[in-house]
């Protein structure tokens, strides 16, 4: 075996634009070794015995035409003979390498695919479906990397909010603007509905809520829960790239799809956070905030999903996930098994590049209250006693004192709140609920204050 000819930084770009354009030469007709040749011949304006042997090479490590893979075929032919050797011998014998002399234009296909998405063959049908020009479309997915280096607010695609968590720290929360915002649910609406996701996946899904994930849980001895730390910020563009292809999209059009739906953070935003948020939100990501954030997100935890509802089958216990919220539970096996099953759960999410919280882990028994996103699974699902209590008094005070004397966080439509609050116990609960909701309606709204 021949070591693998090494080339400077300038000799390399050389040797990538060269295999680029006999790349497009070999996909810009007939997938066979003779009209790959002739197509070759023509890029490089020379009919050297290399020309064939690379067209061979291309034809056995390809019986199929790669149409949606033109970067990974260039690829092929960087690192695969002849094309490296021809260039090294060029070079150590003072000749010139390989030129372009004419470049020609490629087939691009999309792969097939089972879901019902649309055909985006190139990156021009892609921005003639948006309504959109190649330009207007390059800016929109930001691919020269402008929104992390430009000063001016009104130039960048996203708005920068931190919010305070309840247990300390900050959550910055990226908020497309509105034309990227519209360009981010068509995408998520044409493409992303259609991708089915995996079945212990609770959270952003149609048909489900933290109801039907905290349900399977009820009754079992031990609940594990498990948080996941920066849930969006560590799904990279490389992630979900990886995602549109694997739907079908060619090279070209997964990475503008991608530049549409993720982001890097400028900067002065990012100094405003602490070290290993700061670190993973300076690279392009999934932003909280876009809209296709939750359902790419669920789709790069499908191989986490996938391990982790097998580690917990092992064990007879049963899994689920709502966002960055994991849950296990079981009988005497899980209870026996959680001093291993903790780390070994770490260990899968680390494997598919997600952290767990330390300080969000908890081991909950059935001779204490078992709660999964607000909603205790003991015996039944049901609201916690206290967040019932409070409602409870909060509607009596506002019943016997006015509406007004309760707002006390300034909710603009203060009814509406509450009425929220109600609904989701009814969701619950049926019968604590019908008792809030009944005195819910004899309250006086009259007497809220225009404050």
């Amino acid at each position: 075996m021949t070591d693998r000819p090494q080339f400077t930084e300038t000799e390399r770009g050389w040797l990538r634009d060269v295999a680029t354009a006999l790349a497009d030469a070999l996909l810009a007709g007939p997938w066979t070794v003779d009209g790959m040749i002739e197509r070759a011949r023509r890029t490089v304006g020379e009919s050297s015995r290399w020309i064939g042997e690379l067209a061979r090479a291309a034809h056995f490590g390809y019986p199929q035409a790669p149409l949606d893979r033109p970067g990974e075929l260039t690829r092929f032919l960087m690192t695969s003979a002849p094309l490296p050797d021809v260039f090294a011998h060029a070079l150590a014998s003072d000749r010139s390498p390989p030129v372009v002399r004419r470049r020609l234009i490629p087939t691009i296909r999309m792969a097939p695919t089972a879901a019902s998405i649309p055909a985006w063959h190139t990156v021009a049908d892609l921005a003639n479906h948006l309504g959109l020009t190649i330009g207007e479309l390059a800016w929109f997915a930001d691919t020269q990397g402008r929104e992390t280096r430009v000063r001016d607010e009104r130039l960048r695609h996203y708005r920068y909010r931190m919010l305070a968590k309840r247990h300390g720290g900050y959550r910055l929360l990226e908020s497309p603007k509105w034309q990227l915002r519209e360009l981010q649910r068509r995408i998520l609406h044409e493409v992303l509905d259609h991708v089915p996701v995996h079945d212990a996946a609770h959270g952003f899904r149609v048909g489900r809520s933290p109801l039907t994930y905290a349900a399977p849980h009820v009754g079992a001895r031990c609940v594990i829960r498990v948080d996941l730390e920066n849930f969006f910020g560590r799904v990279t563009a490389g992630r979900v790239w990886g995602i549109f292809r694997l739907v079908g999209y060619p090279e070209p059009v997964a990475y503008v799809l991608t530049g549409l739906v993720t982001n890097a953070v400028p900067a002065p935003v990012r100094r405003q956070l602490a070290g290993g948020l700061a670190f993973w939100l300076g690279a392009p990501h999934l932003p909280q905030g876009a809209p296709t954030s939750p359902a790419l997100a669920n789709l790069a935890a499908y191989g986490l999903d996938r391990r982790l509802a097998k580690l917990a089958s092992t064990l007879d216990a049963k899994y689920t996930r709502y966002a960055d919220d994991l849950a296990f539970s079981g009988g005497d096996r899980l209870a026996r098994a959680v001093p291993g099953f903790v780390p070994l759960v770490r260990r899968i999410a680390a494997a598919e590049n997600f952290v767990v919280n330390p300080f969000k882990t908890a081991v909950v028994t059935n001779r204490t209250r078992q709660q999964l996103t607000g909603v205790v699974v003991n015996e039944r699902l049901n609201v916690p006693r206290a967040d019932f209590d409070r409602l409870k008094a909060t509607l009596h005070n506002c019943l016997i004192d006015g509406p007004a004397s309760q707002n006390r966080d300034g909710h603009a439509d203060f009814r509406a709140h509450l009425a929220g609050r109600i609904s989701w116990v009814e969701s619950v609960n049926a019968g604590r609920g019908a008792r809030l909701r009944r005195t819910f309606e004899r309250i006086d709204w009259d007497a809220v204050s225009p404050a």
